[in-house]
């Protein structure tokens, strides 16, 4: 493995701490001043990690190339756009689905975004999926399906009582039910929604 990819693979982690700056610190070192900064933001940007690399790479006593930092820089503050534009439209996807009768629970990355990451603007999740099941008591409204076919034309996985990324398409033994009785009521951008409880 080259020592710019063992340097990505050190920066490409949410619990960046005192041992892998001081890793990182010496692989750039090691390398002599050779160190191929424009392939290894080139690589962080293919693979979608670009942001974190260079939220930690900040976080070291190295010199990285102006051009390099600035690409790696704008690379997160993109990322924290796009997320917060996300947010605006999905948010605004559940409190439509709370409008026809859905209780709305986050999965994933979504819950990971609210629940984990203490600095959630560096990863690049672009996979927003949700669990939906009825409102206890409520009857759903007439156009559910359509406000749901919609969300998933956007990009949101909104499955009724199931979610193909969690029991893999039936092969899990899932028991929804209780993930369900386990949720815990979050706020999302306003709308309210349920996160899962984290062991």
């Amino acid at each position: 493995m080259r020592t710019e990819d063992l340097v990505l693979c050190a920066c490409a982690r949410q619990a960046f701490g005192h041992r892998h700056r001081e890793t990182v610190e010496a692989l750039v070192r090691s390398a002599a001043g050779a160190f191929d900064w424009e392939g290894l933001a080139a690589t962080a940007e293919r693979h979608g990690v670009a942001p974190i690399v260079g939220h930690n790479l900040r976080r070291c006593a190295v010199e990285v190339r102006a051009a390099v930092a600035g690409a790696l820089e704008r690379a997160l503050f993109e990322n924290a756009l796009i997320k917060a534009q996300e947010d605006l439209r999905l948010a605004a996807g559940i409190a439509r689905l709370r409008e026809v009768g859905f209780q709305v629970l986050l999965l994933k990355g979504l819950a990971l975004d609210r629940l984990v990451y203490s600095e959630p603007w560096v990863t690049t999740s672009r996979d927003a999926d949700l669990l939906l099941r009825p409102e206890p008591g409520r009857k759903l409204a007439e156009d559910e399906r359509e406000v749901r076919r919609a969300l998933y034309r956007s990009g949101v996985e909104c499955d009724l009582l199931r979610h193909h990324d969690l029991d893999m398409n039936g092969v899990l033994p899932v028991r929804f039910d209780r993930i369900w009785s386990a949720a815990r009521p979050i706020l999302f951008q306003g709308s309210a929604g349920l996160g899962p409880k984290l062991l």
